[in-house]
Formats: structure tokens, sequence, C-alpha cells
């Protein structure tokens, strides 16, 4: 504890700093706009570790967990999504950064095999952002691109209304058609700049065929993923869930007669069994290929 004499007007800031060391350091400082005599006081506490968890208020949904009413999993799905190594579902190696040169070998040979009568080069604009996104519209018109792709639904540019500011949105530039002649080099380095090192292949039956990436490509097999993000690992979320369960783990018979999302159910399985595919894990083969960098202990083995 000590005496300050403040001599001229001053702002400090207030502050409060929790050590991992389970020691709460709170400093306490006020604003002086006088001439005045401050004590300031610094006190330590020393406490035993605990975690606060709040119980959100949530509708009933039968995929609820205690992780998803506490909001655990959230912090979950951004720990695996910002610090998670993606490895390949197909060949389970990680996958490595590649350099625009192999990807432009990479789409040459794409276009050599594809059968495809049209083949549309994409960049992503947006990933699950709110917002009537009129400005992005505006954008892609100024600078001669005549579609989009919003919420996996293409929509010329000309045709574009104001989104629901209140829902979430994907959004995809087609950059070019790679059927009709065009500098191909240019373009995938167009691509992949405004899809911030990411690209994809859409086919005529408005179908991702194949993905092009500087920063998630298999060494193995050449196959490119998209970045990750928490909703890959939701089972409450398309992009998440496992497509033959759709996130319950679990198949039943009413999935068949949903009507706004039936499901074809696996040959052989009973109402009540584990999902064949997923085995319960509820999330799809990308977000089961996630692995956390954690080193094994010297007791044990991870």
């Amino acid at each position: 504890m000590g005496k300050i004499i403040i001599i001229t007007t001053i702002t400090i800031t207030i502050t409060i700093t929790i050590t991992i060391t389970t020691t709460i350091t709170i400093t306490i400082t006020i604003t002086i706009t006088t001439i005045t005599t401050i004590t300031i006081t610094i006190t330590t506490i020393t406490t035993a570790a605990a975690i606060a968890i709040a119980v959100a208020i949530t509708a009933a949904i039968i995929t609820a967990t205690v992780a998803t009413i506490t909001e655990v999993a959230q912090h979950l799905r951004l720990l695996y999504a910002r610090i998670g190594i993606q490895h390949s579902p197909t060949t389970g190696i990680p996958v490595v950064s590649q350099s625009p040169g192999a990807l432009l070998k990479r789409l040459k040979t794409i276009l050599v095999e594809s059968k495809a009568k049209q083949l549309y080069l994409c960049a992503q604009l947006v990933r699950g952002r709110k917002g009537h996104h009129q400005p992005l519209a505006d954008w892609a018109s100024d600078h001669g691109y005549e579609t989009l792709r919003i919420d996996g639904q293409l929509v010329p540019i000309s045709q574009f209304q104001k989104l629901d500011r209140y829902s979430e949105h994907d959004i995809e530039l087609i950059v070019a058609d790679l059927k009709q002649q065009t500098t191909l080099n240019e373009q995938l380095t167009t691509a992949l700049k405004l899809g911030k090192g990411t690209a994809f292949l859409l086919n005529s039956k408005n179908e991702i065929a194949s993905w092009l990436s500087t920063k998630r490509t298999d060494p193995t097999t050449g196959e490119a993923f998209p970045e990750l993000d928490p909703k890959n690992f939701s089972w409450n979320s398309a992009r998440g869930w496992c497509p033959s369960c759709r996130g319950y783990g679990q198949i039943f018979d009413w999935m068949s007669k949903d009507e706004e999302a039936a499901i074809d159910l696996p040959d052989g399985v009973e109402h009540g069994d584990t999902c064949p595919d997923c085995q319960g894990d509820r999330l799809n083969p990308l977000s089961r290929a996630v692995r956390l960098p954690l080193k094994a202990s010297n007791n044990k083995q991870r």
C-alpha cells in the first residue's frame, strides 16, 4: 500500500488479472480530475481453482447434451477449429501446404480428366456471417462478375436482393467458367486471393467437385479441404453432422419419413441401432479427422 500525489488530470484503467496459478490479482484504479492524494491498494487472493458453468435456457432438442446447454461444447468446437491439426479422412495423413504452381498443375489434371459439361472455379467470400450483404453484391457487380452462390443456390447478381440480415449466410463467387477459354493461371490466382488461400470447383449439378487449397492438401492424393470452422464440430449443424444420422449417432425409423429432410436408412440397420458410418460419434468424416496437438504423458501413451 502506498500514497501517490496526482498533480494533473490523469485517467487510469481498471484491470482485473487472473493468473493460471490460481492467484487472482485485482488492481483497482480510479480517474482523478483534481489535485488529490490517492491510496491505491493491490490485493492478492489465493484460492482453489474452479470452473464456472452457466446453464443456458434452450428449447428441447433431442441432440442436446450437458455440454450443449452449459455451452462447454462451444469452447471445445473453437479449440478444435483454431489449433486442431486437420488430417485427410481418406488416408489419415496430416494435410500440408501447397504452392499455387502445384495447385495449377492439379487443376489442369482435373480439367483433362473431368467429363463434366460445365466446371466453375469459385471462391468463398462469406462463411456463416449475418447481414444483408448488399455491398458485397455491389462489389462483385462493379468488378464484372455475374453470379454468386448464396446458401447453396446460384443467384445472378443482377437479380440479387438483400438477404435476411439476422440469419447466417454462406456466399461464394463464381470466378470463371473453366470449360470456356480462359487464362487459367490468372483466374486461379484471383480465386485463391479472394478465398484467402482456398477455392473450389463446382459442377453443372451445383455440387462441389473438388477443393483447392494452399494450406490444407493431402500430400498423397492431392485432395484439398476447406478451412475449419467451429460449426464443423457441431452435430446440430449441416457442416458438422454425420450425413447418415444427421448428428443423432443412431438410426431411427422416423428419419426416412421426415418431410423436411428424409434420410435413406442404411441396409440391415434396425430402429435405434448405432449409426454404422460414424459409429455414434455424430460427426462427419472430415470433422472426425481433426486431431489436437497433444503430447503423450511420460507415464501413459495417448
